[in-house]
This record gives C-alpha cells, structure tokens and sequence, in this order.
C-alpha cells in the first residue's frame, strides 16, 4: 500500500502517481472486508460491447481503466 501524500501545498493530480490495476484495487478491497458489487476494466460501461467485452474471462483485468463498486 501506497503511504499517504502530505504536504503543505497539494497539487492537481498528486494523488494520480501511482499506476494500480484492477486486481490489485480488487484485493485492497478484501482485506478491507469489503464486498465487490460490480468491477469493470472500463470506466464507462453503459455500452452493450463494453458489457459483452467485460464479460470475457480475465480479460477485464487487461484492459487499460479500473471501475470498481464495493460495499463496506
């Protein structure tokens, strides 16, 4: 896990440094005790081809975003 940025001055995009991937939010999430509802490697998942693409084994965690839903 990444140590938190703290600093006096906080800069656009300061907290976008560190490249993740889906499996690795995915397992953020369950030490956490938190439940995956719906996770995605697209952000933007209104389409039915992002859906079909989505639905294709692993290959959601390939691709290049992280959409991510959980409950506590």
């Amino acid at each position: 896990m990444m140590p938190s940025i703290i600093q006096e001055k906080f800069e656009y995009d300061d907290d976008a440094i560190v490249v993740t991937n889906l499996i690795d939010i995915r397992r953020t999430f369950q030490k956490n005790k938190c439940k995956i509802i719906y996770e995605s490697g697209f952000i933007n998942y209104d389409t039915n081809l992002f859906k079909l693409i989505n639905k294709i084994p692993f290959f959601k965690y390939l691709l290049p975003s992280c959409f991510v839903v959980a409950r506590k």
